[in-house]
Protein backbone atom coordinates (compact mmCIF):
# COMPACT_ATOMS: atom_id res chain seq x y z
CA UNK A 1 0.00 0.00 0.00
CA UNK A 2 2.92 2.30 0.96
CA UNK A 3 4.32 2.01 -2.70
CA UNK A 4 1.15 3.03 -4.11
CA UNK A 5 0.63 6.07 -2.30
CA UNK A 6 4.93 6.65 -3.43
CA UNK A 7 3.29 7.04 -6.90
CA UNK A 8 1.51 9.48 -8.31
CA UNK A 9 1.06 7.73 -11.36
CA UNK A 10 0.01 4.60 -9.26
CA UNK A 11 -2.76 6.70 -7.84
CA UNK A 12 -3.90 8.30 -10.93
CA UNK A 13 -4.49 4.36 -12.42
CA UNK A 14 -6.32 3.22 -9.54
CA UNK A 15 -8.61 6.22 -9.29
CA UNK A 16 -9.30 5.70 -13.31
CA UNK A 17 -10.05 1.67 -12.40
CA UNK A 18 -12.18 3.17 -9.47
CA UNK A 19 -13.92 4.91 -11.86
CA UNK A 20 -15.12 2.79 -14.25
CA UNK A 21 -15.83 -0.15 -12.10
CA UNK A 22 -18.04 2.31 -10.38
CA UNK A 23 -19.67 3.58 -12.27
CA UNK A 24 -20.40 0.24 -14.10
CA UNK A 25 -22.03 -1.03 -10.66
CA UNK A 26 -23.98 2.28 -10.41
CA UNK A 27 -25.62 1.24 -13.54
CA UNK A 28 -26.45 -1.95 -12.89
CA UNK A 29 -28.10 -0.68 -9.87
CA UNK A 30 -30.46 1.53 -11.80
CA UNK A 31 -28.80 4.72 -11.77
CA UNK A 32 -29.46 6.46 -15.65
CA UNK A 33 -28.43 10.00 -17.13
CA UNK A 34 -31.48 12.42 -17.10
CA UNK A 35 -31.94 14.66 -20.30
CA UNK A 36 -35.36 15.84 -18.88
CA UNK A 37 -34.24 19.40 -18.27
CA UNK A 38 -33.76 20.18 -21.98
CA UNK A 39 -37.51 20.33 -22.61
CA UNK A 40 -38.32 22.49 -19.89
CA UNK A 41 -35.88 24.05 -17.99
CA UNK A 42 -35.68 28.21 -17.52
CA UNK A 43 -31.85 28.91 -18.27
CA UNK A 44 -32.02 26.36 -21.86
CA UNK A 45 -32.95 27.45 -25.43
CA UNK A 46 -35.93 25.49 -27.01
CA UNK A 47 -34.41 22.26 -28.33
CA UNK A 48 -37.28 23.66 -31.60
CA UNK A 49 -34.89 26.71 -31.83
CA UNK A 50 -31.72 24.78 -31.24
CA UNK A 51 -32.98 22.53 -34.24
CA UNK A 52 -33.87 25.98 -36.40
CA UNK A 53 -31.93 28.75 -35.69
CA UNK A 54 -29.56 27.96 -33.42
CA UNK A 55 -26.87 30.59 -33.93
CA UNK A 56 -29.23 33.41 -34.01
CA UNK A 57 -31.08 32.40 -30.43
CA UNK A 58 -27.28 31.47 -29.04
CA UNK A 59 -26.60 35.74 -30.01
CA UNK A 60 -30.03 36.61 -28.53
CA UNK A 61 -29.79 34.86 -25.44
CA UNK A 62 -30.07 37.38 -22.72
CA UNK A 63 -30.96 36.00 -19.50
CA UNK A 64 -28.17 33.27 -19.50
CA UNK A 65 -24.34 33.19 -20.91
CA UNK A 66 -23.87 31.28 -23.81
CA UNK A 67 -21.05 28.26 -23.31
CA UNK A 68 -23.85 25.69 -21.80
CA UNK A 69 -26.39 26.52 -24.61
CA UNK A 70 -23.36 25.91 -27.14
CA UNK A 71 -22.81 22.23 -25.95
CA UNK A 72 -26.35 21.35 -25.57
CA UNK A 73 -26.59 22.52 -29.40
CA UNK A 74 -23.52 20.95 -30.04
CA UNK A 75 -24.09 17.68 -28.98
CA UNK A 76 -27.82 18.01 -30.27
CA UNK A 77 -26.74 18.47 -34.03
CA UNK A 78 -23.81 16.27 -33.97
CA UNK A 79 -25.46 13.10 -32.80
CA UNK A 80 -29.00 13.69 -33.96
CA UNK A 81 -31.23 10.83 -32.48
CA UNK A 82 -28.62 9.94 -30.08
CA UNK A 83 -28.21 12.88 -27.65
CA UNK A 84 -28.95 11.46 -24.27
CA UNK A 85 -26.41 9.05 -24.89
CA UNK A 86 -23.96 11.95 -26.06
CA UNK A 87 -24.93 13.90 -22.68
CA UNK A 88 -24.02 10.87 -20.82
CA UNK A 89 -20.76 10.39 -22.71
CA UNK A 90 -19.60 13.86 -21.78
CA UNK A 91 -20.72 13.85 -18.48
CA UNK A 92 -18.77 10.34 -17.40
CA UNK A 93 -15.81 12.24 -19.08
CA UNK A 94 -15.99 15.50 -17.32
CA UNK A 95 -16.65 12.87 -14.00
CA UNK A 96 -13.12 10.83 -14.79
CA UNK A 97 -11.14 14.36 -15.29
CA UNK A 98 -12.96 15.73 -11.93
CA UNK A 99 -11.58 12.70 -10.04
CA UNK A 100 -7.81 12.68 -11.42
CA UNK A 101 -7.55 16.65 -11.09
CA UNK A 102 -9.13 16.66 -7.77
CA UNK A 103 -6.21 13.99 -6.93
CA UNK A 104 -3.78 16.01 -8.57
CA UNK A 105 -4.45 19.07 -6.73
CA UNK A 106 -4.49 17.70 -3.55
CA UNK A 107 -1.06 16.53 -4.15
CA UNK A 108 0.23 20.14 -5.53
CA UNK A 109 -1.34 21.55 -2.17
CA UNK A 110 1.12 19.21 -0.25
CA UNK A 111 -1.92 17.27 1.48
CA UNK A 112 -0.61 13.86 2.93
CA UNK A 113 -1.43 11.30 -0.17
CA UNK A 114 -3.08 8.60 0.98
CA UNK A 115 -5.39 11.64 2.09
CA UNK A 116 -5.65 12.92 -1.11
CA UNK A 117 -6.30 9.44 -2.40
CA UNK A 118 -8.91 8.68 0.17
CA UNK A 119 -10.67 11.92 -0.73
CA UNK A 120 -11.18 12.38 -4.15
CA UNK A 121 -12.28 8.26 -4.03
CA UNK A 122 -14.90 8.99 -1.81
CA UNK A 123 -15.87 12.85 -3.54
CA UNK A 124 -16.00 10.28 -7.00
CA UNK A 125 -17.98 7.59 -5.58
CA UNK A 126 -20.24 9.50 -3.25
CA UNK A 127 -24.13 9.39 -3.88
CA UNK A 128 -24.36 12.82 -4.40
CA UNK A 129 -21.65 13.15 -6.87
CA UNK A 130 -23.46 10.25 -9.00
CA UNK A 131 -26.74 12.25 -8.62
CA UNK A 132 -25.53 15.18 -10.29
CA UNK A 133 -23.21 13.39 -12.85
CA UNK A 134 -26.58 11.90 -14.09
CA UNK A 135 -28.43 15.19 -14.47
CA UNK A 136 -28.91 17.72 -17.57
CA UNK A 137 -27.48 20.70 -15.80
CA UNK A 138 -24.68 23.29 -15.41
CA UNK A 139 -23.58 21.93 -11.70
CA UNK A 140 -21.22 19.49 -12.63
CA UNK A 141 -19.07 21.21 -15.17
CA UNK A 142 -19.20 24.36 -13.09
CA UNK A 143 -17.44 21.98 -10.32
CA UNK A 144 -15.09 20.62 -12.57
CA UNK A 145 -14.30 24.17 -14.39
CA UNK A 146 -13.08 25.30 -10.32
CA UNK A 147 -11.32 21.98 -9.67
CA UNK A 148 -9.03 22.82 -12.69
CA UNK A 149 -8.59 26.39 -12.45
CA UNK A 150 -7.16 25.29 -8.85
CA UNK A 151 -4.91 22.77 -10.04
CA UNK A 152 -4.01 24.88 -13.01
CA UNK A 153 -3.18 28.05 -11.03
CA UNK A 154 -1.13 26.26 -8.22
CA UNK A 155 0.63 24.48 -11.03
CA UNK A 156 1.25 28.15 -12.55
CA UNK A 157 2.30 29.65 -9.40
CA UNK A 158 5.34 26.82 -9.22
CA UNK A 159 6.13 26.35 -12.29
CA UNK A 160 5.98 29.28 -14.43
CA UNK A 161 4.64 27.34 -17.23
CA UNK A 162 2.77 29.56 -19.83
CA UNK A 163 0.59 26.81 -20.62
CA UNK A 164 -0.84 26.05 -16.56
CA UNK A 165 -1.60 29.82 -17.13
CA UNK A 166 -3.56 29.41 -19.86
CA UNK A 167 -5.42 26.57 -18.76
CA UNK A 168 -6.13 28.38 -15.67
CA UNK A 169 -7.62 31.44 -17.38
CA UNK A 170 -9.69 29.58 -19.41
CA UNK A 171 -11.17 27.54 -16.63
CA UNK A 172 -12.35 30.81 -15.09
CA UNK A 173 -13.21 31.94 -18.29
CA UNK A 174 -15.53 28.75 -18.85
CA UNK A 175 -17.06 29.61 -15.63
CA UNK A 176 -17.96 33.05 -16.99
CA UNK A 177 -19.11 31.92 -20.02
CA UNK A 178 -22.02 29.51 -18.13
CA UNK A 179 -23.06 31.51 -14.85
CA UNK A 180 -23.30 34.85 -14.69
CA UNK A 181 -22.21 34.98 -10.98
CA UNK A 182 -19.14 34.59 -12.36
CA UNK A 183 -18.90 37.74 -14.10
CA UNK A 184 -16.45 39.68 -16.00
CA UNK A 185 -15.20 41.70 -13.02
CA UNK A 186 -14.70 38.69 -10.79
CA UNK A 187 -12.53 37.30 -13.70
CA UNK A 188 -10.43 40.33 -14.09
CA UNK A 189 -10.03 40.98 -10.36
CA UNK A 190 -8.69 37.66 -10.35
CA UNK A 191 -6.22 38.29 -13.04
CA UNK A 192 -5.08 41.51 -10.71
CA UNK A 193 -4.35 39.51 -8.11
CA UNK A 194 -2.12 36.81 -9.74
CA UNK A 195 -0.70 39.41 -11.39
CA UNK A 196 0.26 41.58 -8.05
CA UNK A 197 1.42 38.20 -6.37
CA UNK A 198 3.32 36.77 -8.58
CA UNK A 199 5.57 39.27 -9.74
CA UNK A 200 8.16 37.51 -11.68
CA UNK A 201 5.60 35.70 -14.11
CA UNK A 202 3.36 39.18 -14.20
CA UNK A 203 4.26 39.67 -18.21
CA UNK A 204 3.57 36.23 -18.67
CA UNK A 205 0.20 36.17 -16.33
CA UNK A 206 -0.67 38.91 -18.81
CA UNK A 207 -0.32 36.69 -22.06
CA UNK A 208 -2.45 33.83 -20.39
CA UNK A 209 -4.80 35.83 -19.75
CA UNK A 210 -5.16 37.62 -22.83
CA UNK A 211 -7.46 35.19 -24.71
CA UNK A 212 -9.95 34.20 -22.29
CA UNK A 213 -9.84 37.20 -21.13
CA UNK A 214 -10.67 38.94 -24.73
CA UNK A 215 -13.61 36.00 -24.94
CA UNK A 216 -15.36 37.21 -21.60
CA UNK A 217 -14.61 40.92 -22.83
CA UNK A 218 -16.65 40.41 -26.31
CA UNK A 219 -19.40 39.14 -24.69
CA UNK A 220 -20.21 41.40 -22.00
CA UNK A 221 -19.45 43.91 -24.36
CA UNK A 222 -21.53 42.82 -26.87
CA UNK A 223 -24.31 42.01 -23.98
CA UNK A 224 -24.49 45.73 -23.39
CA UNK A 225 -24.89 46.93 -27.04
CA UNK A 226 -27.64 44.57 -27.13
CA UNK A 227 -29.37 44.65 -23.73
CA UNK A 228 -28.20 48.09 -22.36
CA UNK A 229 -27.42 46.23 -19.39
CA UNK A 230 -23.85 44.60 -18.27
CA UNK A 231 -25.28 41.39 -16.52
CA UNK A 232 -27.07 38.75 -18.08
CA UNK A 233 -30.10 37.55 -16.12
CA UNK A 234 -30.38 41.22 -15.21
CA UNK A 235 -33.69 41.72 -16.85
CA UNK A 236 -35.81 38.80 -15.17
CA UNK A 237 -33.56 36.33 -13.33
CA UNK A 238 -32.52 39.02 -10.76
CA UNK A 239 -36.24 40.74 -10.22
CA UNK A 240 -37.72 36.64 -9.64
CA UNK A 241 -35.23 36.12 -6.81
CA UNK A 242 -35.44 39.67 -5.59
CA UNK A 243 -38.90 39.04 -5.77
CA UNK A 244 -39.17 35.61 -3.73
CA UNK A 245 -36.59 37.06 -1.59
CA UNK A 246 -38.83 39.58 -0.63
CA UNK A 247 -42.22 37.45 -0.16
CA UNK A 248 -41.29 34.07 0.80
CA UNK A 249 -41.33 34.96 4.53
CA UNK A 250 -44.09 37.99 4.83
CA UNK A 251 -46.06 38.00 7.59
CA UNK A 252 -50.26 37.32 6.47
CA UNK A 253 -51.59 39.95 4.83
CA UNK A 254 -48.69 42.12 3.87
CA UNK A 255 -48.95 42.15 0.25
CA UNK A 256 -52.88 42.81 0.46
CA UNK A 257 -52.18 45.50 2.78
CA UNK A 258 -49.45 47.38 0.22
CA UNK A 259 -51.73 46.65 -2.78
CA UNK A 260 -54.55 48.37 -0.60
CA UNK A 261 -52.48 51.36 -0.13
CA UNK A 262 -51.85 51.19 -3.88
CA UNK A 263 -47.56 51.01 -3.18
CA UNK A 264 -47.15 47.87 -5.32
CA UNK A 265 -49.51 46.31 -8.49
CA UNK A 266 -51.36 42.43 -7.97
CA UNK A 267 -47.74 41.17 -9.96
CA UNK A 268 -46.48 39.71 -6.49
CA UNK A 269 -49.53 37.85 -5.40
CA UNK A 270 -48.48 35.41 -8.32
CA UNK A 271 -44.94 33.79 -8.66
CA UNK A 272 -43.19 34.42 -11.89
CA UNK A 273 -42.49 30.71 -12.56
CA UNK A 274 -46.27 30.48 -12.82
CA UNK A 275 -47.38 33.81 -14.23
CA UNK A 276 -49.11 34.72 -17.25
CA UNK A 277 -47.49 37.95 -18.85
CA UNK A 278 -50.75 39.13 -19.97
CA UNK A 279 -52.15 39.42 -16.67
CA UNK A 280 -48.92 41.90 -15.84
CA UNK A 281 -47.90 43.87 -18.91
CA UNK A 282 -49.55 44.63 -22.57
CA UNK A 283 -47.52 42.23 -25.21
CA UNK A 284 -44.62 44.25 -26.68
CA UNK A 285 -44.45 45.10 -30.29
CA UNK A 286 -42.87 42.05 -32.51
CA UNK A 287 -38.49 41.58 -33.37
CA UNK A 288 -39.09 38.91 -36.09
CA UNK A 289 -36.68 37.03 -33.45
CA UNK A 290 -38.09 33.77 -32.65
CA UNK A 291 -36.64 33.31 -29.21
CA UNK A 292 -37.45 36.91 -28.39
CA UNK A 293 -40.99 36.75 -29.36
CA UNK A 294 -42.15 33.38 -28.06
CA UNK A 295 -42.83 33.79 -24.46
CA UNK A 296 -43.65 29.87 -24.47
CA UNK A 297 -40.87 27.04 -26.17
CA UNK A 298 -42.52 24.65 -28.27
CA UNK A 299 -42.14 21.86 -25.13
CA UNK A 300 -44.65 24.25 -23.45
CA UNK A 301 -42.27 25.53 -20.63
CA UNK A 302 -42.12 29.59 -20.32
CA UNK A 303 -39.33 31.16 -22.26
CA UNK A 304 -37.64 34.27 -19.88
CA UNK A 305 -35.91 35.22 -22.85
CA UNK A 306 -38.69 36.54 -24.83
CA UNK A 307 -39.02 40.31 -24.33
CA UNK A 308 -42.51 40.21 -22.70
CA UNK A 309 -40.67 38.63 -19.99
CA UNK A 310 -38.40 41.49 -19.29
CA UNK A 311 -41.35 43.69 -18.82
CA UNK A 312 -42.86 41.44 -16.55
CA UNK A 313 -39.74 41.95 -14.86
CA UNK A 314 -39.53 45.13 -14.51
CA UNK A 315 -43.13 45.45 -12.71
CA UNK A 316 -41.80 42.49 -10.38
CA UNK A 317 -38.65 44.26 -9.61
CA UNK A 318 -40.08 47.73 -9.03
CA UNK A 319 -42.40 46.24 -6.83
CA UNK A 320 -40.15 43.61 -4.71
CA UNK A 321 -38.06 47.15 -3.81
CA UNK A 322 -41.01 48.31 -2.28
CA UNK A 323 -41.87 45.22 -0.15
CA UNK A 324 -38.49 45.26 1.19
CA UNK A 325 -38.54 48.99 2.29
CA UNK A 326 -42.04 48.25 3.85
CA UNK A 327 -40.89 45.08 5.35
CA UNK A 328 -37.27 44.46 6.41
CA UNK A 329 -37.28 41.96 8.86
CA UNK A 330 -39.29 39.09 6.00
CA UNK A 331 -36.04 39.98 3.90
CA UNK A 332 -33.70 39.32 6.89
CA UNK A 333 -35.44 36.33 8.10
CA UNK A 334 -35.42 35.00 4.41
CA UNK A 335 -31.56 35.40 4.71
CA UNK A 336 -31.04 33.42 7.57
CA UNK A 337 -33.24 30.72 6.52
CA UNK A 338 -31.17 30.53 3.27
CA UNK A 339 -28.05 30.25 5.88
CA UNK A 340 -29.58 27.17 6.58
CA UNK A 341 -30.38 26.00 3.41
CA UNK A 342 -26.89 26.11 2.41
CA UNK A 343 -25.70 23.80 4.34
CA UNK A 344 -28.07 20.88 3.53
CA UNK A 345 -26.65 18.06 1.66
CA UNK A 346 -26.66 18.51 -2.06
CA UNK A 347 -29.10 16.11 -2.28
CA UNK A 348 -31.61 17.34 -0.71
CA UNK A 349 -33.31 19.99 -3.42
CA UNK A 350 -35.21 19.17 -6.78
CA UNK A 351 -35.27 17.86 -8.56
CA UNK A 352 -33.96 15.45 -6.71
CA UNK A 353 -37.32 15.14 -4.52
CA UNK A 354 -37.96 11.51 -2.77
CA UNK A 355 -41.57 12.57 -3.68
CA UNK A 356 -42.36 11.30 -7.36
CA UNK A 357 -45.18 13.90 -8.04
CA UNK A 358 -42.74 16.65 -7.83
CA UNK A 359 -39.29 15.07 -8.73
CA UNK A 360 -39.00 14.21 -12.08
CA UNK A 361 -39.29 10.59 -13.24
CA UNK A 362 -34.97 9.64 -13.62
CA UNK A 363 -33.89 11.74 -10.89
CA UNK A 364 -36.62 10.33 -8.45
CA UNK A 365 -35.42 6.55 -10.31
CA UNK A 366 -31.80 7.41 -9.29
CA UNK A 367 -32.37 8.75 -5.67
CA UNK A 368 -34.06 5.51 -5.12
CA UNK A 369 -31.78 3.24 -6.10
CA UNK A 370 -29.09 5.03 -4.28
CA UNK A 371 -30.98 5.14 -1.01
CA UNK A 372 -29.66 2.64 0.89
CA UNK A 373 -26.30 4.40 0.07
CA UNK A 374 -27.47 7.61 1.16
CA UNK A 375 -28.57 6.47 4.61
CA UNK A 376 -25.10 5.54 5.51
CA UNK A 377 -24.00 8.53 3.91
CA UNK A 378 -26.03 10.88 6.10
CA UNK A 379 -25.07 8.92 8.78
CA UNK A 380 -21.08 9.66 8.08
CA UNK A 381 -21.21 13.17 6.62
CA UNK A 382 -23.96 14.71 8.54
CA UNK A 383 -24.18 12.98 11.45
CA UNK A 384 -28.15 12.90 10.87
CA UNK A 385 -30.57 10.19 11.83
CA UNK A 386 -33.48 8.71 9.66
CA UNK A 387 -36.04 10.56 11.15
CA UNK A 388 -33.59 14.24 11.25
CA UNK A 389 -33.64 17.05 9.05
CA UNK A 390 -31.23 18.92 10.29
CA UNK A 391 -27.50 17.62 9.10
CA UNK A 392 -25.96 19.07 12.29
CA UNK A 393 -22.34 18.19 11.66
CA UNK A 394 -22.28 20.42 8.25
CA UNK A 395 -23.65 23.29 10.23
CA UNK A 396 -20.08 22.90 12.12
CA UNK A 397 -17.77 21.69 9.14
CA UNK A 398 -18.39 24.03 6.57
CA UNK A 399 -17.98 27.16 8.85
CA UNK A 400 -15.08 25.01 10.37
CA UNK A 401 -13.29 24.85 7.18
CA UNK A 402 -13.69 28.26 5.34
CA UNK A 403 -12.25 29.75 9.31
CA UNK A 404 -9.40 27.16 8.62
CA UNK A 405 -8.76 28.18 5.43
CA UNK A 406 -9.06 32.09 6.42
CA UNK A 407 -6.23 31.30 9.39
CA UNK A 408 -4.34 30.03 6.66
CA UNK A 409 -4.24 33.09 4.75
CA UNK A 410 -3.89 34.88 7.62
CA UNK A 411 -0.70 33.25 8.51
CA UNK A 412 0.80 33.41 5.56
CA UNK A 413 0.43 37.39 5.14
CA UNK A 414 2.04 37.34 8.73
CA UNK A 415 4.49 35.24 7.43
CA UNK A 416 5.17 37.75 4.98
CA UNK A 417 4.97 40.58 7.26
CA UNK A 418 8.03 39.57 9.35
CA UNK A 419 10.18 37.98 7.01
CA UNK A 420 10.18 39.26 3.69
CA UNK A 421 7.76 38.76 0.40
CA UNK A 422 6.59 35.15 0.58
CA UNK A 423 3.78 36.26 -2.44
CA UNK A 424 4.70 33.62 -4.95
CA UNK A 425 4.38 30.75 -2.48
CA UNK A 426 1.95 28.62 -4.91
CA UNK A 427 0.03 26.59 -2.08
CA UNK A 428 -0.63 30.10 -0.12
CA UNK A 429 -1.93 32.05 -3.59
CA UNK A 430 -3.81 28.58 -4.42
CA UNK A 431 -5.59 28.86 -0.87
CA UNK A 432 -6.52 32.76 -1.47
CA UNK A 433 -7.88 31.86 -4.20
CA UNK A 434 -10.20 28.47 -3.00
CA UNK A 435 -11.13 30.55 0.28
CA UNK A 436 -12.01 33.62 -1.92
CA UNK A 437 -14.47 32.20 -4.26
CA UNK A 438 -15.85 29.70 -1.87
CA UNK A 439 -16.45 32.98 0.81
CA UNK A 440 -17.85 35.19 -2.33
CA UNK A 441 -20.00 32.00 -4.07
CA UNK A 442 -21.62 31.24 -0.31
CA UNK A 443 -21.95 35.51 -0.04
CA UNK A 444 -24.12 35.63 -3.03
CA UNK A 445 -26.19 32.89 -3.01
CA UNK A 446 -27.04 33.41 1.13
CA UNK A 447 -28.14 37.16 0.08
CA UNK A 448 -29.32 37.10 -3.09
CA UNK A 449 -31.01 33.93 -4.16
CA UNK A 450 -34.27 32.48 -3.38
CA UNK A 451 -33.30 29.13 -2.90
CA UNK A 452 -31.13 26.16 -3.58
CA UNK A 453 -28.33 27.29 -1.58
CA UNK A 454 -26.87 23.63 -1.45
CA UNK A 455 -27.21 23.03 -4.83
CA UNK A 456 -24.74 26.54 -5.36
CA UNK A 457 -22.44 25.49 -2.79
CA UNK A 458 -21.82 22.46 -5.18
CA UNK A 459 -20.25 23.99 -7.63
CA UNK A 460 -17.24 24.47 -5.04
CA UNK A 461 -17.51 21.45 -3.68
CA UNK A 462 -14.11 20.39 -5.03
CA UNK A 463 -12.74 23.61 -3.34
CA UNK A 464 -14.44 22.34 0.08
CA UNK A 465 -12.99 18.71 -0.45
CA UNK A 466 -9.15 20.80 -0.54
CA UNK A 467 -9.97 22.54 2.36
CA UNK A 468 -10.97 19.04 4.23
CA UNK A 469 -7.67 17.84 2.81
CA UNK A 470 -5.43 20.51 3.96
CA UNK A 471 -7.61 19.97 7.39
CA UNK A 472 -6.76 16.39 7.77
CA UNK A 473 -3.00 16.82 6.61
CA UNK A 474 -2.58 19.33 9.68
CA UNK A 475 -3.46 17.23 12.04
CA UNK A 476 -1.86 13.94 10.66
CA UNK A 477 1.10 15.76 10.83
CA UNK A 478 0.73 17.58 14.38
CA UNK A 479 -0.07 14.44 16.10
CA UNK A 480 0.18 11.00 14.01
CA UNK A 481 3.93 11.76 12.76
CA UNK A 482 4.49 13.03 16.21
CA UNK A 483 3.55 10.29 17.84
CA UNK A 484 5.99 8.33 15.91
Amino acid sequence: MSRLFASRKACLLALAVLFVVSRVAYFLAGVRFSDRPLGFYLQYLDPLLIREAFWQSLFYLREQPPLFNLFLGTVLKQVPGHAPAGFHAAYLAMGLVLILALFLLLDEMKVERHIALSIALLFSVSPATILYENWLFYSYPLTLFFCTAALFLCRYASRGSLRDGVLFFSSLAALGLIRVVYHLFWFWLIVLTAWLLLRPLRRRTLTAAALPGLLLTAFYVKHLLLWGSILPGSAVMQPVNLAEMATQLLPAGALDSLIAQKKISTALKTSMYQVDPATVVPKPPSTGIPLLDRPVKSTGAVNWNAMWFADVGAVYRRDAKVVVRYYPAAFLDKVFSNLQEYCLTSDDVWPFDRDPKSAGQTEFQNTQSLNGLFTVYYWIVTAQGPDSDDPWLLYFVFPALLLFGLAGIVSWLRRTLRHGPEAGNPQAVTLLFCVGNVAYLSAVVILFSHGDQNRYRDEVSALYALLLGLALTRIHRRFFKKAR
